[in-house]
């Protein structure tokens, strides 16, 4: 079965540079001298994104035979494409509304299709129905790879407690923390292969851009007004857009994994949690859309807000606008209605943990405004 990713719908390019960000920048008060992970097991690793953690993961749980995986059809490509590269057979199955699974047409699947694997999605950092998911593919003789790429803290709290039922769980710390790269990969019935460290002058330039000094360096650059604007097109997920195999070999940078270990994490988690509610209290009559969901369950951490919007075009008005809002529109194609929907009206908010009332403000004022229009 071909997998078939279509063209990005549009170009950070064509929007002006954000005001309003959609990741956090590195903050002396958000640091401790205490280790936030000091309880980590030797089965687990720190690489050099969520990517290269799947590739491992998907190498590692390998069957004799065809391996077919089930992958939500929700999704970035960067999940799927590892999948590809090891020759795993993938079907995509339908997400509900919420972004939680129907078990009835799981369950159909399971016995339909001989799945061998399956991938489960924490999105947004919510919890959806993934316990409940993950107790049929086991009782199935399913492998489950969990995927916490939205969810570092679910991770974190999955390993201290071993509170998963899946045979691998991934994250990607740089989605949550200030960093430039970082993945992370939990599987503990397992060897964990041997990753090479970054040079000392990569380390040195991912600090830099870690602190912002980079960022603020190339401000200085003069612009190259002769470049031209690339046009994307359909490419074969063999032809891949984000993972390279290489990847799998690289460890994260020192620093990474040193923010990781001293960050406060408590504090983000309340800091996240806080701004969460505040947002979802000033736009409860939104007339622009409505939030996916409403109120957090007492672990669920966010990594951002989704909000689906009633019309397309709001998303571009809002990146006009300098938020920083992101989508995932690069969904490959499957029978799944909600993702085909969600590709262009679901969108990211960010509530991190940098984030101020002000800015905020700024955008609940952004989103309000365009549903009085």
């Amino acid at each position: 079965m071909s997998v078939k990713f279509p063209v990005a719908l549009e170009s950070a390019t064509s929007f002006p540079t954000p005001t309003i960000l959609a990741s956090p920048k590195s903050r002396l008060r958000f640091l401790t001298l205490k280790n936030q992970l000091s309880a980590y097991t030797e089965h687990c690793i720190f690489t050099k994104n969520g990517r290269g953690a799947i590739a491992i993961a998907g190498e590692a749980l390998k069957r004799d035979g065809e391996n077919i995986i089930l992958i939500p059809a929700y999704h970035c490509p960067a999940l799927v494409e590892p999948f590809i590269w090891l020759n795993y057979t993938v079907i995509f199955y339908p997400v509900l509304p919420d972004l939680s699974t129907d078990l009835g047409v799981l369950n159909a699947l399971l016995i339909e299709e001989r799945v061998t694997h399956c991938v489960v999605i924490r999105y947004f950092g919510f919890e959806q129905n993934i316990n409940e998911v993950e107790l049929m593919l086991k009782q199935h003789n399913i492998s489950i790879i969990e995927d916490c790429a939205h969810a570092f803290f679910a991770f974190h709290n999955n390993i201290l407690t071993e509170g998963s039922a899946a045979d691998a769980q991934i994250c990607s710390i740089n989605k949550l923390l200030p960093s430039i790269d970082g993945g992370g990969l939990y599987i503990p019935k397992h060897s964990l292969p041997t990753l090479y460290p970054r040079s000392w002058l990569s380390e040195i330039k991912g600090i830099l851009h870690t602190l912002g000094i980079s960022q603020r360096l190339l401000k200085f650059k003069k612009p190259n007004t002769n470049s031209t604007r690339s046009k994307a097109s359909s490419v074969d997920a063999t032809k891949f857009r984000y993972f390279m195999p290489d990847e799998k070999h690289a460890a994260s940078y020192r620093h990474t994994k040193w923010l990781a270990k001293y960050s406060r994490l408590n504090k983000i988690k309340q800091r996240r949690r806080d701004n969460f509610a505040y947002l979802i209290s000033e736009l409860k009559n939104c007339k622009a859309g409505k939030s996916l969901y409403t109120e957090l369950k007492t672990n669920e951490v966010p990594y951002v807000l989704p909000f689906l919007l009633d019309d397309v075009e709001y998303f571009k008005a809002l990146r006009m606008k300098g938020i920083q809002v992101l989508r995932w529109e690069e969904i490959a194609e499957s029978s799944c209605s909600v993702s085909a929907d969600y590709k262009e009206r679901l969108v990211q908010l960010p509530c991190h943990h940098q984030m101020s009332k002000a800015e905020m403000n700024g955008l609940i004022q952004s989103i309000t405004e365009l549903g009085e229009i």
